[in-house]
């Protein structure tokens, strides 16, 4: 079973199949444990991220890497490890918005592009004024030119 983890909306989306992500049976975390741990990672995101969404899945994402590490993982040092790897998690999608965000202009022309016929128009408007002002009399010309 593979399932997706990462930022919704274009965010880097990770894939952890059920063999990496270690079971309850292997490793000192209980399920307990980490259900603990969800409204604090959530105040500590939710602090930094205004996004729900966003918000959310980084939670999972900082509970998945937090279940892969598990055997590593001293006891007593669960919340601790929880806490810097959501900042880093949060500091990590502020850098990728901030990296996307100076690189757009390259992506993507954003000048409105001339029309075609754009010159033809202003030569007709110019030859029309040209006209108009051709029929005045020099008093009248002189009023709207000034």
């Amino acid at each position: 079973m593979t399932r997706a983890y990462g930022a919704r909306g274009g965010g880097t989306v990770r894939r952890v199949s059920a063999a990496q992500v270690p079971s309850a049976t292997h490793t000192s975390v209980e399920h307990a444990d980490l259900a603990a741990l969800m409204p604090m990672l959530r105040r500590i995101i939710g602090a930094r991220v205004s996004d729900p969404t966003e918000a959310d899945d980084l939670v999972q994402e900082t509970l998945v890497r937090v279940l892969a590490a598990s055997a590593r993982i001293e006891p007593g040092m669960l919340e601790p490890y929880a806490i810097v790897t959501a900042r880093n998690l949060v500091a990590s999608m502020w850098q990728h918005k901030d990296r996307q965000r100076r690189n757009q202009h390259r992506v993507v022309d954003l000048r409105v592009p001339k029309a075609p016929d754009e010159d033809l128009l202003i030569q007709a408007e110019r030859a029309a004024v040209t006209r108009a002002l051709s029929r005045l009399s020099e008093r009248e010309r002189q009023t709207l030119v000034d």
